[in-house]
């Protein structure tokens, strides 16, 4: 349970910090982006789900959709840091996108036929 909270808790300050970090249009932020070909705007609308991620983290009745989407976001992420070459770091990245969809799958209830 607490290592629940703690993951829970990293995963939402990861999803709001990487989320401002774009919306206020960082430099380096915005570097990377033009690197990989990619636009501001596009910069900003990960962001922006990045922040409403982090926020519906906090509240209960929305944790799990907002896990789901800070997921999403991060793997996006990944994809473009591997994309510019950074292997390494790219495959640190994703380390946020498995700690996220453990709070998804937490929160499933399986089928039958699964269990």
């Amino acid at each position: 349970m607490v290592l629940q909270k703690i993951n829970l808790l990293i995963v939402a300050l990861l999803s709001l910090t990487a989320g401002a970090a774009k919306d206020l249009r960082l430099p380096h932020e915005v570097k990377f982006f033009e690197e990989a070909g990619l636009s501001v705007t596009m910069l900003v609308l990960l962001g922006a789900a990045q922040l409403i991620a982090g926020l519906m983290l906090l509240f209960h009745n929305s944790r799990q959709i907002g896990a789901a989407i800070a997921a999403l976001c991060f793997l996006i992420s990944s994809a473009i840091i591997l994309a510019t070459g950074n292997p390494i770091f790219g495959f640190f990245s994703l380390v946020p996108v498995i700690m996220a969809s453990w709070i998804v799958l937490r929160n499933v209830e399986l089928h039958p036929a699964w269990r």
